[in-house]
């Protein structure tokens, strides 16, 4: 039973995306988690840094570079993890999602969470928060989506300007489309990030308005997914990141199942669910 999971990040096919100081989510999570198979320093000297993706790593990631260094003591942070943080720089980081607040993949417990960030503040946009056909439809049947919107809106309303040394913004309707090289010293390095500002179909899909808009940050992190890897003398789907298989029974090249060979978790199925679903997967 293979059950290898998936542990690197989904590519982020944009130019600009090979400079230094841009960065897969998975490897940073791997770094402040104190994994051992990767280095014990991290670069930490960007002051404003953006966060590509929607789901719970982009705001966990988000949550830790605007968190301040000290207030993560009361848990099991690894020694060389408190000591990068609390020399970062950072003033201001930025989540950037491809669709509208109603279509987020976080789930209300990692969003209220950042609202308990000490100093701090929650910076949202008016012309952001755009809801559609299918967007009020989501609101009305899902009650998570209910839920986060409501907390998002309210948010927004609220204007929560307190003046806090760290401010963590949250964006929606954009679509990276380039990381932007520095020039003169800051050649080779990100310098600032673009995104197609988007635009709902009615549906709760987006399509591109063709506005570009740029913001100066000096990293970017990709949190856009985790991918599969493939396995030696397993078939491997190279799309999906996923071995073959028809209900868990690993398929060969033409497709037949292979006996005494399965797949489950992640590595099955994709990168999809939270902890509880691939408990079910492990049952």
């Amino acid at each position: 039973i293979f059950a290898t999971g998936a542990i690197r990040d989904a590519d982020l096919n944009i130019p600009g995306v090979g400079l230094e100081g841009s960065f897969g989510a998975a490897d940073f999570v791997s770094w402040y988690d104190g994994h051992p198979d990767v280095p014990r320093e991290w670069p930490l000297d960007a002051k404003e840094i953006a966060v590509v993706g929607n789901g719970n790593v982009a705001l966990d990631v988000a949550r830790i570079l605007s968190k301040h260094a000290e207030d993560l003591l009361s848990t099991e942070i690894p020694e060389n993890v408190y000591r990068g943080l609390k020399d970062s720089p950072v003033t201001d980081v930025h989540v950037f999602g491809r669709r509208g607040p109603a279509q987020v993949k976080f789930t209300p417990l990692e969003l209220r969470e950042l609202s308990h960030s000490r100093d701090v503040d929650i910076v949202l946009y008016p012309e952001d928060f755009d809801f559609d056909a299918g967007s009020d439809e989501a609101i009305r049947t899902n009650n998570q989506t209910k839920t986060m919107v409501n907390t998002l809106t309210n948010w927004l309303v609220e204007e929560q300007d307190t003046g806090a040394s760290r401010r963590l913004h949250l964006h929606f309707l954009h679509s990276p489309v380039e990381i932007v090289e520095g020039t003169g010293d800051g050649a080779g390095k990100v310098a600032a990030i673009r995104f197609e500002r988007n635009e709902l179909d009615g549906t709760g899909n987006v399509r591109g308005t063709g506005e570009i808009v740029e913001y100066p940050v000096q990293a970017v992190y990709r949190a856009i997914g985790y991918f599969g890897s493939a396995l030696s003398d397993l078939e491997y789907d190279g799309q999906r990141g996923v071995i073959p298989n028809e209900a868990g029974r690993v398929l060969d090249t033409a497709g037949r199942p292979v006996p005494g060979i399965y797949a489950t978790g992640w590595i099955k199925r994709g990168p999809v669910g939270l902890i509880g679903h691939t408990k079910g997967d492990a049952l």
